[in-house]
């Protein structure tokens, strides 16, 4: 994610440098104001995106997943306006020498739109995808945080394990081999006892399963000081070492 935030932030910086270039040919100057504000908005709010967790080391809602939907889905609105304001900015310029820079002014407004576009769209699906698969706090994980608050993997594998209990149709068929003959091969008796389910069978482990609230509830009081992993902690692996 920083990788985007940093392609960001230099496309932003690109636009405020061509658009102070051609100061002396914008007639108003208010033109040059909205070419330069809204990207410069734009670079500000990528770079303390980027250096927020090294700067504000214990404020983590400054790198939360929802500041991070909120902020790129109101500057995809805010640049969107801007690249539409470029499009009839030095118009009226005639010259080869002076409309190529202004047409590249354009190009740096449109191209900041797609980036913000494109970046946002991914972290609000990365996010849904997230809260509908795995974890459902994860709009209050840290978006710098390691691991990733979106385990891509861990939700393909719970998208497809739901399509395929979709696709299963019952059958009378498939419950009847799901329960063998309890006899043994070579037997000629005319009834078939199936074999007696266990009473007390453990719950199946999965990448879906999340244990209930009593249970949750419960682990606090009988031991006490063990804090209960959350539902992203449990898809991932923690290393113990002891001391010998």
């Amino acid at each position: 994610m920083a990788h985007s935030l940093v392609v960001i932030a230099v496309v932003s910086l690109t636009c405020i440098a061509l658009s102070l270039s051609l100061y002396e040919h914008y007639d108003p100057k208010a033109d040059l104001c909205v070419l330069v504000t809204v990207p410069g908005l734009c670079l500000t709010a990528s770079m303390a995106a980027i250096f927020a967790k090294r700067v504000f080391h214990s404020a983590r809602v400054l790198t939360s997943v929802t500041l991070e939907c909120i902020w790129t889905m109101c500057f995809v609105i805010f640049n969107l306006i801007l690249s539409l304001y470029s499009s009839g900015v030095g118009t009226d310029i005639t010259g080869t020498r002076t409309h190529i820079p202004f047409l590249m002014v354009k190009i740096c407004c449109w191209s900041l739109t797609g980036l913000m576009a494109a970046y946002s769209s991914l972290i609000i699906f990365l996010s849904v995808l997230t809260a509908l698969t795995v974890d459902k706090d994860v709009w209050f994980r840290d978006i710098t945080g390691s691991p990733s608050p979106f385990p891509v993997v861990i939700c393909l594998h719970s998208v497809k394990l739901w399509l395929v209990s979709i696709r299963k149709a019952p059958s009378g068929v498939k419950s009847a081999q799901e329960h063998p003959p309890h006899c043994l091969p070579g037997c000629t008796c005319e009834e078939k006892i199936p074999p007696s389910s266990p009473s007390t069978a453990l719950p199946p482990l999965g990448l879906l399963s999340d244990p209930p609230r009593g249970i949750l509830a419960n682990a606090f009081g009988v031991v006490p000081g063990v804090r209960v992993p959350t539902a992203l902690e449990r898809h991932n692996s923690i290393f113990v070492g002891l001391q010998v």
